[in-house]
């Protein structure tokens, strides 16, 4: 949704100088990057959340396809939420002296690097978007982390038992490389609106739109990365993105690769044996 609504756009714009596409697209390719990447960021967070439940408290009922659904709901509500100033303060003019059109916003206090309001607004990005996400993900996978790695299991562990474990050491470390990636792209731009704030001057600097440029490249383009991450490191999101386009006459998909209703039930089961007798909760006797 950011390249097809936004990213092709802003090139264009970038590239010419002028903004051709009028007011009411001016208004919506901003709306539809900020609300789309609030939504990508606050999934993020809630993935990194049920991980963290799934593993280090495999005993407490999950959610349902219900409350799944509440919770992707209210993840695009926020985006929107976040994204409406876009839709209201965003106008364009022609630039004095030249027959180029600008798309800018404009806050009801001043115009940009001299409001207040957009100051709190870009520190309340910050600290909704980058910052508490990158710690709440950093924690939950911390913990996941030394659940897999560095806990001991009493008893014997069967072959089937480390296979559970090795593959959800798999899944955290993809998602650790989808941490990693979200915070190497997105550090740029929130450092460059700080630094625009304190330091307006910055912007008259030579070359300081391809250098804003590149760095709103770098950030939209995070969302690019995610799929190819789990394509890369996931078998089971491999065989997913096969099986959508499986009516392609030459996608196959290897129906030997998909876990009987059996192996699924022995997952949850030998997981959740093993996770009482650890933490001494209970005295289990479990029957393969």
């Amino acid at each position: 949704m950011v390249s097809t609504f936004n990213v092709t756009f802003n090139f264009v714009y970038m590239l010419h100088a002028t903004w051709p596409f009028g007011l009411v697209y001016c208004k919506i390719t901003q709306f539809m990057a900020v609300s789309t990447i609030c939504a990508s960021v606050f999934s993020l967070m809630a993935i990194s959340i049920d991980r963290y439940m799934a593993i280090i408290v495999p005993l407490r009922r999950r959610m349902s396809k219900k409350c799944t659904l509440i919770v992707i709901l209210w993840t695009w509500i926020l985006g929107v939420v976040f994204a409406m100033p876009q839709l209201m303060f965003f106008r364009i003019d022609t630039i004095p002296c030249t027959d180029r059109i600008s798309c800018y916003m404009v806050w009801p206090d001043g115009d940009t690097n001299n409001s207040k309001l957009e100051y709190i607004y870009n520190i309340s990005f910050i600290v909704f978007m980058y910052v508490m996400p990158i710690v709440a993900m950093i924690i939950s996978y911390s913990q996941v982390a030394a659940e897999l790695w560095w806990s001991k299991s009493i008893g014997e562990v069967t072959d089937r038992q480390m296979e559970i474990i090795t593959n959800k050491r798999k899944v955290v470390k993809m998602m650790i490389v989808v941490v990693t990636i979200f915070a190497v792209c997105w550090s740029p731009y929130q450092i460059y609106f700080l630094l625009t704030f304190y330091y307006p001057s910055i912007t008259l600097a030579p070359f300081i739109q391809e250098v804003y440029l590149l760095i709103y490249w770098l950030a939209m383009s995070n969302s690019m990365y995610n799929p190819i991450i789990y394509c890369w490191m996931n078998a089971r999101f491999r065989r997913g993105f096969k099986q959508v386009f499986s009516f392609l006459p030459f996608v196959t998909v290897d129906p030997s690769k998909s876990p009987s209703r059996s192996e699924r039930i022995y997952t949850q089961e030998s997981y959740y044996g093993r996770k009482l007798q650890r933490n001494n909760t209970l005295t289990t006797q479990m029957t393969f």
